[in-house]
């Protein structure tokens, strides 16, 4: 039987949390916990052993989704984190990418598009961004690929992606951890604008890393 995807949901409207959770739940694969505030998210975090973290942005008047995320990662978590919320800012959005956030939903979203979410970061290991949250990020800028500079370190991870390596092989292979590996892979694909591992492969292959 294949093991159930644990999820942490956080959202401060019962209505909505207890409405995305069944729409989740009835799909056997996920087993759904429900927080409604940052504290109670933080401890239950802390006691479960979850694969995904989805919240709301404003989960009350004094912290944000984006808070919630900062305070995870002083644990030294690696859990995937998924934004969920009702707003479209491009303040948002650039905050979220910045900061390596895996994934951003707005509430309009169905379940088809929310399971793909949940596949991209959690199986993939890739960011998911909904086509809304990219043009805010990357409609007024102009991509200049002649100002791309990767390390030499970039170049050896990126020429291992292209030829179908996983972390755990490129991380055996340059003897360095996988999470530096998903560190370095993450910066090459906001240097070059890339949204997913396709995005890497296609500028792996037009500059011939392959």
């Amino acid at each position: 039987m294949e093991e159930k995807i644990k999820i942490l949901l956080v959202d401060d409207h019962k209505i909505f949390l207890d409405g995305i959770k069944t729409l989740i739940q009835n799909n056997s694969n996920y087993q759904i916990q429900t927080v409604s505030d940052f504290d109670s998210a933080i401890d239950c975090f802390k006691k479960g052993n979850f694969d995904l973290v989805i919240s709301d942005y404003m989960i009350s008047n004094e912290n944000t989704g984006v808070d919630l995320f900062k305070e995870l990662s002083k644990l030294e978590n690696k859990t995937p984190f998924i934004l969920l919320t009702s707003y479209l800012s491009s303040k948002i959005a650039n905050e979220a990418y910045k900061l390596k956030i895996d994934g951003y939903l707005v509430k309009t979203a169905n379940f088809s598009e929310i399971k793909d979410a949940i596949k991209t970061v959690v199986q993939n290991g890739e960011m998911f961004y909904v086509d809304e949250v990219k043009d805010l990020l990357f409609k007024k800028k102009t991509y200049d690929e002649s100002k791309v500079v990767l390390s030499k370190r970039e170049i050896e991870i990126l020429t291992l992606i292209a030829k179908e390596n996983t972390s755990k092989q490129i991380a055996e292979k340059l003897f360095i951890s996988v999470n530096t590996v998903e560190t370095h892979r993450k910066k090459m694909m906001v240097k070059i604008g890339a949204s997913n591992m396709i995005g890497l492969y296609k500028y792996a292959f037009k500059k011939n890393y392959i």
